[in-house]
């Protein structure tokens, strides 16, 4: 029984493992982005410019050439 349970733990403490690593890679990026942007912006974002898609506009501060954020687009694929 005592086995068992050694292995359980085991097995699970290498899936805890695996997932927060999975999560780790994946934002790792969107983090590195959003600190650039928030050093070079001084702290500060546009509230409404955040919005853009969720209201169906475009043309805004964060909104570029036709969705593409070419600066963005470069930073994402450099960290990634």
């Amino acid at each position: 029984m005592l086995v068992f349970v050694g292995r359980f733990y085991f097995i699970l403490v290498s899936s805890i493992t695996t997932f927060v690593s999975f999560i780790v890679v994946t934002t790792r990026p969107w983090m590195v982005i959003m600190s650039i942007g928030y050093m070079i912006g001084h702290g500060f974002y546009l509230p409404d410019g955040m919005q853009v898609f969720n209201r169906g506009q475009k043309d805004r501060a964060y909104w570029c050439n036709r969705g593409w954020n070419a600066p963005g687009t470069l930073a994402r694929g450099l960290v990634s």
